[in-house]
């Protein structure tokens, strides 16, 4: 009898913190990660993706398609991830910018291909790499 009081408590206890747990929304995600946390998945969606676009704009990439379309579409998603972060407002509005570079830059690479390597704005994105002190974006 002792086991089943003390089973049931438990029970009861796991679905408070569960039923208290859940359906915080991004609010309470936002709140658990740091900036310092926030910045590293930055960091690493660009590294991922940096190696991507290498391969791709050398020729290694899929074969029988575009390197520049694949970069372009490399790029894309490599906002789209970043955009879909959910961090401290303050750092997300200073990670926006390098958002808007990168989608710009996608677009970009998709219209004009290998003379987009000579465009200015394909290197705006690094720029705000740089300024986030994020080297491999």
């Amino acid at each position: 009898m002792y086991r089943l009081v003390t089973a049931g408590i438990g029970l009861a206890v796991i679905a408070i913190i569960a039923f208290g747990c859940g359906g915080g929304g991004s609010d309470q995600a936002t709140a658990q990660v740091s900036e310092a946390q926030f910045i590293k998945q930055v960091k690493a969606i660009c590294t991922k993706t940096q190696k991507e676009v290498g391969v791709a704009l050398v020729g290694e990439g899929e074969k029988g398609t575009d390197p520049f379309e694949q970069a372009s579409h490399l790029l894309k998603q490599e906002a789209e991830k970043m955009d879909a972060l959910a961090g401290p407002a303050s750092v997300e509005a200073r990670v926006e910018p390098l958002i808007e570079s990168v989608s710009r830059a996608s677009g970009i690479l998709a219209q004009e291909g290998r003379k987009a390597l000579e465009d200015q704005r394909i290197a705006a994105y690094k720029h705000e790499a740089e300024k986030l002190h994020l080297p491999d974006c």
